[in-house]
Order: C-alpha cells, then structure tokens, then sequence
C-alpha cells in the first residue's frame, strides 16, 4: 500500500516538476512521482493545512441549533425605566418578573 510522501524533493527545472519518493507504510520508497512545480514546488506552511482542514471539518457539521428569535424570547432582566418617579409621571410599580429571557 502505498502512501504519498514527499520526502525527498528534488526540482527538475527544465521540464517544471518537482520529483518525490513514494513510500510505503515501512517508510520504504517503493516509487517516484513527477508532480507540477507551481502547484506542489512551494514550502510547506503549517497554518494553511490547518485552515483547510478546519473548513472541511466545519461543514461536516449539520448545523441544526436553534436560537430564540426576539418574538419567542420571554421577557427581560432590564428596568423599563432608569428613574420611574421623574420620567413616567407615576410612582415606581412592578414590572415583568426578572428572569432569564430565554426560558
């Protein structure tokens, strides 16, 4: 079984490849391969592998969460007034329990 690993780079600038080993999973080279320079003749760089591995892990996601929209979210923790005696015209009075709006 053979695994692609490109262990041994070596540039064949006059046709535009670049050779690796193939190798097997004893890491023996079981073969070569001529792959095109200005696709695979750049240097590896780790973040970028690990960008695309987590796009990739991030759509195998469904995506199936809920979030509570404003016309299902039931009341709020907030005060309707900051100062009920000067800005309503009235004495304080109760307002909506206090709770977790998302209950």
């Amino acid at each position: 079984m053979a695994t692609g690993s490109a262990t041994s780079d070596r540039e064949n600038t006059a046709t535009g490849t670049v050779t690796v080993a193939i190798k097997n999973l004893a890491n023996e080279t079981v073969g070569e391969a001529s792959l095109p320079e200005e696709i695979f003749g750049v240097p590896f760089r780790r973040h970028l592998v690990w960008e695309v591995i987590k796009g990739i892990r991030a759509r195998s996601h469904r995506g199936t969460h809920k979030v509570k929209v404003r016309s299902e979210v039931s009341g709020s923790g907030k005060k309707p007034f900051k100062h009920a005696r000067r800005s309503t015209g009235t004495a304080e009075r109760s307002t909506a329990p206090r709770r977790t709006p998302t209950t």
